[in-house]
């Protein structure tokens, strides 16, 4: 075996450094531009998250009045953050009336843009950011 001067430590490390300066921000590197505005269809209802239960579960409040159990679902899993308050879109479940599977989720601008009924934490929101 050979001894290693100080010269190909520095190679090896100098390396490793250079590999990772490419490598970049997988989440800045997003763009943040407008998107298509995504409203209901049958089979699916606006929600309101009320609380995370964890791995990809939440309690939510669905617009008709019926809290139920929602699961992000597998593709977008590691995609999707969601947090307590956050309107999101969630497709029924024909055979549980209790779960559903959450679809999409609206950012502010999004949510301010949809025509949807607010809850009263939301107007209360509201009406303290525009006295701000």
């Amino acid at each position: 075996m050979m001894p290693m001067c100080g010269n190909e430590y520095t190679s090896v490390a100098n390396h490793k450094t250079k590999n990772k300066a490419k490598r970049g921000n997988k989440r800045g590197s997003q763009e943040k531009g407008r998107r298509e505005l995504i409203s209901k269809e049958d089979g699916q209802e606006y929600a309101e998250v009320q609380k995370a239960l964890g791995n990809g579960r939440f309690i939510m409040q669905c617009y008709d009045n019926i809290s139920r159990i929602g699961k992000i679902r597998g593709k977008d899993y590691r995609r999707m953050w969601i947090g307590v308050g956050d309107l999101i879109l969630i497709s029924l479940r024909d055979f549980e009336d209790s779960k559903a599977d959450v679809i999409h989720k609206y950012s502010t601008e999004e949510a301010r843009s949809l025509q949807v009924p607010m809850s009263f934490e939301m107007i209360k929101e509201c009406t303290y950011m525009n006295f701000i």
